[in-house]
Formats: C-alpha cells, structure tokens, sequence
C-alpha cells in the first residue's frame, strides 16, 4: 500500500488513534505505572527503556558539546524525564490525536503532527538525533523504513547515530507462559494492542540492515515489558468487573514485573528471546 491519504489514515483506524481524548486528558493512578512515570525512578537500571535513552542522549550530548535538538517520532505523550534533560530540546511528531498537551507538559518544545504522506513537518538538516520509540510493531515494514528515510534528512549530518527501542516477538519466558495457556488468545491479544507487524528479532535486523542502516550495537531493554497490560487481558477479560478495579493491578504489574527481571539470568536472553532491545544505529548511504 502506497504511503498516500488512505494508507496514514489507514493507520489512525488501526491503532484508534482519532479517538483519544486530547482534550483535557486525565492521569491516573495506574497510568504512573504503565506510561514509565514510578518505576524508573525507582529502578532506573531494571524498569522501563528510559536508562537507555537517557545514556545514549548523554553521549551525544558530550560529543556535541552544545545544546542537543532530538526529534522523536511516533512521540505519543513523550518521554516524561524530558523536561529534567538541561540543554537538550525534544521535538515529537505523531499521528493525529496523540496527547499534545500531555507531551508539552514532559518538557518538549514542539508537538507537532505528520503530513497527509507522512512527511516530518520540520526543517531538514535541523536536528543531531531521533528516536523510534516502540513503534516498529504498530506500522508495516515498508512504512517504518520510510519514516526512517524521512528522518535521515532530518539530521544535521545523515551519519549521525540515531537511537530505537524494539518491540519484538521472542520465545521469551513471559510468551512462553501466556503460549502454553493459548496461543491463539495470545496471538489475539498481540493484534488487539495494535501490533500488526510483529516481527522476531532476526527479521528486524535483517530489514533494517538490507535498507541501508548500520547497527553499531544492541542492548537488552529490562522491564516494562508484557506485565503492565499483557498478563491483565489475557488473564481476564477487559470488559469484566475485576478488570475494572484498576488499583488492583498496581502491586500485580510490580510483582510481575520483578518476577521477570529477576528470571532473566537464568532464561537465556538472547537474540530471539528478547522482547525489547535498544539499537544504536547509525546510515550506510
């Protein structure tokens, strides 16, 4: 599908995204633990992508030795630490319907929405970095690789490194739990959260490597990965009464979330049994 009109809005009915309430949008209590806002405050290193970002944004900073423009697509409310960042400016860009006030209060400078072909509606050569944040999985691979193309121009200099947190499919011990109960309900349940391009590690790598991109190294994300949503759906419908006692699920999700990072060492985190990994890239051409 050509990236035209119908394709962008193609993915806004996808992921609903025209249905969230940008107005007056409410935080709630739960929402600390689910958007990254408590936990890698308390757990900087095992929770969350933020410990990643925040180290790979400190070394371009070092290196620029100046105030630090970076632009983060597919943005959503932004990263929360970003207001606490001296002398780096963030610049999001999403599809319509993000929170844009959420993500102006997080400390960004711009919230801004792409074009009707997915153009980055801000000037070329004009920003040292990007992120790509967790959205691989919620666009095709054609389109991911445009976006990518549209933000080389975007950099100061293309050979500039730029940095992406991965959703990926894995053998990983959580899917491997939620497999052995149904796999069909997890399959299910991967589409209802919008991942319609789920791909395994080794895919990933090998679209990216084939289009140009050079990856300078890889990480392990620790935390935040299935407990905060995934083991809520699956184990109990959405629409039922126990789902809606959101405080419940607060000490669960911690639980949960520690029980995971705690089985790492012994479950063999490799390429292919990572769920999120960071990836420090940089364009071959």
């Amino acid at each position: 599908m050509s990236h035209d009109t119908s394709y962008w809005k193609y993915i806004r009915e996808k992921t609903n995204s025209e249905n969230n309430d940008s107005k007056n949008p409410k935080r709630s209590l739960r929402s600390l633990f689910q958007d990254n806002q408590f936990l890698p405050k308390v757990f900087p290193i095992l929770f969350g992508h933020d410990y990643f970002v925040k180290k790979s944004l400190k070394k371009v900073q070092l290196s620029a030795n100046s105030e630090v423009n970076v632009l983060d697509i597919g943005c959503g409310e932004g990263i929360a630490y970003a207001k606490g960042m001296k002398n780096i400016n963030f610049h999001g860009v999403d599809i319509g319907g993000f929170p844009k006030e959420i993500t102006i209060e997080h400390g960004y400078t711009s919230a801004l929405e792409y074009g009707s072909n997915g153009e980055i509606p801000i000037d070329d050569h004009s920003v040292d970095t990007f992120l790509l944040i967790n959205v691989n999985a919620h666009i095709v691979d054609d389109l991911l690789i445009s976006l990518l193309n549209k933000a080389k121009k975007k950099l100061v200099t293309p050979q500039n490194k730029f940095f992406m947190v991965i959703e990926l499919n894995n053998y990983g011990i959580s899917y491997k739990i939620l497999r052995f109960f149904s796999k069909k309900k997890l399959e299910d349940l991967i589409l209802k959260q919008d991942h319609i391009n789920f791909l395994f590690e080794n895919q990933f790598d090998q679209l990216i490597l084939s289009n140009g991109i050079e990856i300078k190294s890889k990480e392990t994300i620790y935390g935040d990965f299935l407990p905060y949503t995934t083991y809520e759906l699956y184990f109990l419908d959405k629409n039922s009464f126990a789902s809606k006692i959101r405080w419940l699920y607060i000490p669960f999700n911690i639980v949960v979330s520690i029980f995971e990072n705690l089985l790492r060492p012994f479950s063999g985190y490799k390429k292919g049994n990572r769920h999120m990994v960071g990836y420090t890239c940089s364009f071959t051409v």
